[in-house]
């Protein structure tokens, strides 16, 4: 079983990037590599972590991160977590949750 994947796709008026998997101290490069690139050609970015089953604190530099060059950038960004999840409880303890545009759907993120 890979421990991460991502995946870029332009959807019209925005791109997606879905990641799958961990993400830890392993994985967040290929992360953060994921974001730049997808950023980097995006005026709306959608990332789904749908398929994230676990979220490590370097992941969540990671989203910190994404999120602050998004605003630098003038990209919109939103992230997309599974209600009830991993990343949902990850986010609730740490106050992330409140501070990162999220939504539990991919349909809420093209609204």
């Amino acid at each position: 079983m890979e421990l991460f994947s991502a995946r870029i796709e332009d959807q019209g008026t925005h791109v997606v990037l879905s990641a799958v998997g961990e993400i830890d101290m392993a994985t967040a490069p290929d992360f953060r590599v994921a974001l730049a690139t997808a950023a980097a050609r995006a005026e709306r970015l959608v990332v789904d972590l749908t398929g994230v089953r676990f979220l490590g604190s370097v992941g969540m530099t990671a989203l910190i991160e994404a999120y602050d060059h998004a605003q630098r950038d003038g990209v919109a960004i939103t992230f997309v977590i599974a209600a009830r999840s991993t990343v949902q409880r990850t986010l609730e303890i740490t106050g992330l949750l409140g501070s990162l545009p999220v939504v539990h759907t991919l349909r809420q993120a093209d609204g």
